[in-house]
C-alpha cells in the first residue's frame, strides 16, 4: 500500500517519484512479481516518514512504466485499475501492507452518458474560468473515450477538485450518483470563479 496526499481514480494515470527507502523496496517486488499496489489518500500527516492516517479506500494501481532517475530515486506511471477498500491495516513493515476488498465496477445505469457529458461540459467551463483568472487547471479538451462508465473515471481524474472532494468521489458505488456530485462540486467551483471574476 502507497499512502499519498493525492487521489488516483481507476483509469487514471498518477507520475510517481519514489524515494524513501520502503517504498523503492516495494516498487521492486510489484516489478519483480508483476504485482500491482494500492493508492490510499492521506487523512492526516505526511506522505514521508509513517506516523499517517489513512482513508480505507483506495484504488489499486499498475505499474504502466518505470525507470530510475538517480541511485536513491524511481521514476514510476501509475495506472488506476479498480477501487478497493481497506478491511485490515497490517504492520507498516517494511512498508505499508493491507487485507483489501476490490470492488467489481463494471455496471452502469443507461442513463449515465448524458451525465457524463453535462460533467464534461462544466469541467469545460470550470477550466476556462481558472484561465481567465490568470491560473492554470489543465487542458480545456480531454479525450475520455466512448465508454460512459471510463468516461465518468476520466472525468473524475481530470476534475481540478480538492483531495477530500476527490475522496468523497471516489467512495460513491454508484455511477450515476457520483456523477451527480461531481456536476455539483464543479457547479460550486464554477460559481466561487464567477464571483471572483464579476468582482475583480
Amino acid at each position: 500500500m502507497f499512502p499519498l496526499g493525492s487521489v488516483l481514480f481507476p483509469h487514471g494515470a498518477l507520475p510517481l517519484q519514489v524515494f524513501e527507502p520502503r517504498y523503492v523496496a516495494m516498487v521492486h517486488e510489484c516489478l519483480d512479481q508483476n504485482i500491482p499496489f494500492g493508492i490510499v489518500l492521506i487523512q492526516r500527516g505526511h506522505e514521508v516518514g509513517g506516523g499517517d492516517v489513512r482513508f480505507d479506500a483506495g484504488t489499486l494501481a499498475s505499474i504502466a512504466s518505470s525507470g530510475r532517475i538517480d541511485n536513491d530515486r524511481l521514476a514510476i506511471l501509475a495506472i488506476g485499475t479498480n477501487r478497493l477498500s481497506v478491511e485490515r491495516w497490517l504492520e507498516d513493515d517494511p512498508y505499508p501492507i493491507a487485507d483489501i476488498t476490490v470492488a467489481d465496477d463494471t455496471s452502469f445505469a443507461q442513463s449515465l452518458a448524458p451525465m457524463v457529458d453535462t460533467a464534461r461540459r462544466r469541467r469545460q467551463r470550470l477550466v476556462g474560468l481558472a484561465i481567465e483568472l490568470g491560473g492554470t487547471s489543465g487542458p480545456i479538451e480531454i479525450d475520455i473515450g466512448d465508454d460512459p462508465l471510463v468516461a465518468s473515471w476520466h472525468l473524475c481524474n481530470a476534475a481540478p477538485l480538492p483531495a477530500y472532494d476527490r475522496q468523497t468521489l471516489l467512495t460513491i458505488d454508484d455511477p450515476t450518483e457520483r456523477m451527480i456530485r461531481l456536476t455539483a462540486l464543479l457547479d460550486l467551483r464554477i460559481d466561487d470563479l464567477e464571483r471572483r471574476i464579476a468582482s475583480s
